[in-house]
């Protein structure tokens, strides 16, 4: 007999504040790990992926950790969570207190299933699906899962996060000047966005809705503070960040009680190509030769290039309706960019 269930996946991971604990020195220690303090060792005894069975929790299931001595596992939290209907799926023991099928696969890859060199892992997956699917659901969780958690601790891995924060509002700040004229512009021309609606609300009151939200998403404190600063004690309406993020878009862009934050995916290819080989030229330049800077030079011209080559092809791929799409989003975003872009080169120049 066939049924409909729902599994729900929750993440979490503590504040830098959290992580930090008792007699932690940020001028000592580079990394905001805490494992050693008294907080982290609660922490460690909590370690794992939650799997929670009809409001109760059957197990704490520590093969989704990579090991009780890697301090940065204690900090992230994961709960799996679904109803007895999932229990013949889940492999749920008669006791209640174990699900057999998810302990199998948490360190299995789907190549663990082929019957040859030959077959894929898409192959592998079309077949299990067939042949086992009880193997199948809990192999896709299993992906879902790691998915976020390698995000995570990406995340809690970071180190120097003052010193990254301060690099990055230093490199943001002229862009964020430019883009506050570039809204200005717009407006004189009669275009009003989302955000425009909000410029009335209350300092504090913005002020607290883009913090609990910043915190929800598991941002850092010190990076919090800079785009609170940037966004309420500044008055940009619109910042630039970075953030790891689990989808393959290499920008999105987020609305938050009258202003925008547009992150930039900290994932993508595109990235490590443009931005990390910039904030380079702001540290190391000095350090350089005129080889070593014309050919980062050249390299961030080529993924500038590569990323209009991208667009093309997705042009060229698309099918008539799409197309249309496309091409008006192109025009549209090109009108909008004359808005922002400095009519000269002068203009392009920072204090």
């Amino acid at each position: 007999k066939e049924s409909e269930e729902i599994v729900k996946l929750r993440f979490s991971i503590a504040k830098q504040s959290t992580r930090e604990g008792n007699r932690f020195d940020k001028e000592i220690h580079d990394q905001a790990l805490g494992g050693s303090q008294p907080m982290g060792k609660l922490a460690r005894r909590n370690m794992g992926l939650s799997i929670v069975r009809e409001n109760r929790e059957l197990e704490l299931d520590d093969k989704w950790s990579q090991g009780k001595n890697v301090a940065y596992e204690r900090w992230w939290g994961a709960e799996l969570i679904f109803s007895k209907g999932m229990d013949d799926i889940f492999d749920v023991s008669n006791n209640k207190q174990h699900a057999q099928k998810l302990n199998d696969v948490a360190g299995r890859n789907w190549s663990d299933w082929r019957v040859d060199d030959t077959e894929t892992d898409s192959m592998v997956k079309k077949r299990i699906k067939e042949e086992d699917y009880a193997t199948f659901v809990c192999m896709t969780i299993k992906d879902r899962i790691w998915k976020h958690l390698e995000m995570m601790r990406k995340q809690l891995q970071k180190t120097s996060i003052v010193k990254k924060a301060n690099r990055s509002n230093k490199r943001h700040k002229s862009v964020q000047d430019k883009a506050k004229s570039g809204i200005a512009s717009r407006r004189a021309q009669g275009k009003i966005g989302k955000s425009d609606a909000d410029s009335g609300m209350g300092v504090e009151e913005r002020r607290q809705k883009i913090r609990e939200k910043l915190e929800k998403d598991g941002l850092d404190e010190d990076v919090i503070n800079s785009l609170e600063g940037d966004i309420i004690d500044l008055g940009y309406q619109m910042v630039f960040s970075e953030k790891s993020m689990d989808n393959p878009a290499f920008f999105s862009v987020e609305y938050h009680a009258g202003s925008l934050i547009v992150f930039i995916n900290e994932e993508h290819t595109a990235h490590k190509q443009l931005f990390t080989i910039l904030d380079t030229l702001d540290t190391d330049v000095e350090e350089m030769t005129r080889t070593q800077l014309q050919a980062k030079a050249r390299r961030s011209t080529t993924a500038v290039k590569m990323l209009l080559a991208a667009w093309a092809r997705m042009e060229d791929e698309a099918q008539d309706s799409e197309l249309s799409a496309l091409k008006r989003i192109r025009w549209e975003w090109g009108t909008t960019a004359q808005s922002f872009l400095p009519k000269n080169e002068d203009e392009f120049e920072e204090d």
